[in-house]
């Protein structure tokens, strides 16, 4: 009997040493024949491995975190992009060259800014007006908005191009290059157009936002411009 009462409280002992060495922070789930579903949120402060992973959405759902993860139509983890707006205002404009090379006589050219809008006062059509292009280094440029009006009874649109230039002057080159839409009787008007993911590489060059007329400068008024990148 005796020998007995000893064996049972000598198991008793194992099953309390056995339970007090197991880790009180740790949760196994063993998958049943379908699917073992966990509702709720469960943290991880290490780290997570499995054979695959599966995320229907990103849990935020803020497409502007700093090189967030998506999952695609099948599930599968990619890395995403943040998506930035360059903003250039009226005033970061200046008198450009002649468009049509420097060997047109120079005409004159007066630049009037207000606290929404740039001015021009040309009494030729030679002149573009030029603005720096400054986004982050390997960035792409997706879609660039203007705003604009023409105080003209003839419908009017602006020629935009970008200009990618390299520091040792070896070579320049005019990689966007289109018409925006019309503007009549002072008529506001914001022209969108696609950039098709142009890469910019600001370790090699610089870059420079181009904005002429198509006809002349008649009353031109100028508000500014929007750049839309991703940033990679």
């Amino acid at each position: 009997m005796k020998y007995f009462l000893f064996l049972m409280f000598f198991s008793s002992c194992l099953i309390v040493f056995s339970q007090g060495n197991q880790p009180t922070n740790s949760v196994t789930i063993t998958p049943n024949a379908n699917t073992t579903d966990v509702k709720g949120n469960i943290k991880a402060s290490g780290l997570v491995e499995g054979g695959s992973l599966r995320v229907n959405s990103l849990a935020t759902g803020n497409q502007f975190a700093a090189n967030p993860i998506y999952a695609d139509v099948s599930g599968n983890l990619i890395t995403g992009y943040k998506i930035g707006f360059y903003s250039i205002p009226h005033a970061a404009f200046q008198q450009s060259f002649s468009v049509f090379g420097e060997t047109n006589a120079v005409q004159p050219f007066i630049i009037f800014y207000s606290e929404d809008l740039l001015v021009p006062f040309v009494l030729g059509q030679y002149f573009a007006i030029i603005a720096p292009l400054q986004v982050p280094h390997k960035s792409k440029l997706e879609n660039i908005k203007i705003g604009f009006s023409f105080g003209s009874n003839t419908p009017k649109s602006l020629r935009v191009r970008i200009r990618k230039s390299s520091f040792d002057g070896t070579s320049s080159a005019i990689i966007a290059d289109f018409n925006t839409i019309t503007s009549v009787n002072y008529q506001i008007v914001v022209s969108n157009a696609s950039l098709n993911l142009i890469e910019i590489d600001n370790q090699n060059y610089y870059y420079s936002l181009i904005i002429f007329p198509t006809t002349d400068w008649e009353l031109l008024n100028l508000r500014g411009v929007s750049i839309e990148y991703r940033d990679m």
